[in-house]
Formats: structure tokens, C-alpha cells, sequence
């Protein structure tokens, strides 16, 4: 079963194979403590897959810097592997229809910010 799916997160890495590109992207859950802070509880994992043919639609994406911010829109499936450790790690695979970066420097961004402690962070 296919979903469309929607959502913020950072990319991590790039991954280039002879079939097309994977974009490794984490996603921050946060949720508000007791005394109303938003607190990172986990992280979900994504990986954006890009089709060889799709590589010009989405160069800009392809070219950005790690990490750095992506809005991600397209067709999702969860999927799971077996780790080294023998625990089973739940993903999700994405066929990406729309990419886009929203946030290229994310060192200078998060220096300037004011309120950098509370940001939503890549790792």
C-alpha cells in the first residue's frame, strides 16, 4: 500500500547508485513536556528515492549542502531491516513528486538564532 506523504526534514546524506539517488532525511517527533517546552522524543527516518530519470527535476536538491532543511511531498511505503545488533529498524521509502530545500546554511542559521537551544536539530 502506497500514501502520499508531506513533511519537513533534514537531509543527511546522499547516497548515488547506478539505478538513481537516495536521500537520507531524519524528522524530529516533538511533542510539549509538562512544563509546555517542545522536546525532541525521536526521529524518524526517511529515505527519498530518486529515479535516474528524475535526477534533472531535482538537481537543486541534489547540489544542497548537508545538512540542510527539504520539504518533502510524494508517494510513501514503510519498510524495516534487520540491523547488525538483530533489531528490526522501521523506515519509510519515499518516491519524491515535489523537493525543495528551505534552509541551505544551516550552521549560519542556527548561529544567528537567538533562540538556537530550542531548534529543531538534524541529529
Amino acid at each position: 500500500m502506497a500514501m502520499e506523504l508531506t513533511f519537513t526534514g533534514w537531509l543527511n546524506e546522499v547516497k548515488t547508485f547506478d539505478w538513481g539517488t537516495v536521500l537520507k532525511v531524519s524528522h524530529s517527533v516533538r511533542k510539549k513536556d509538562d512544563s509546555g517546552e517542545w522536546q525532541t522524543v525521536s526521529k524518524d527516518y526517511v529515505d527519498v528515492i530518486i529515479d535516474s530519470k528524475k535526477l534533472d527535476e531535482f538537481a537543486s536538491v541534489l547540489q544542497a549542502p548537508t545538512p540542510c532543511r527539504i520539504d518533502v511531498t510524494g508517494n510513501c511505503k514503510p519498510s524495516n531491516y534487520t540491523n547488525k545488533d538483530g533489531e528490526v529498524v522501521n523506515y519509510m521509502k519515499v518516491w519524491p513528486n515535489a523537493l525543495e530545500v528551505i534552509e541551505k546554511d544551516f550552521a549560519q542559521t542556527f548561529a544567528a538564532s537567538a533562540s538556537a537551544a530550542s531548534q529543531d536539530v538534524p541529529f
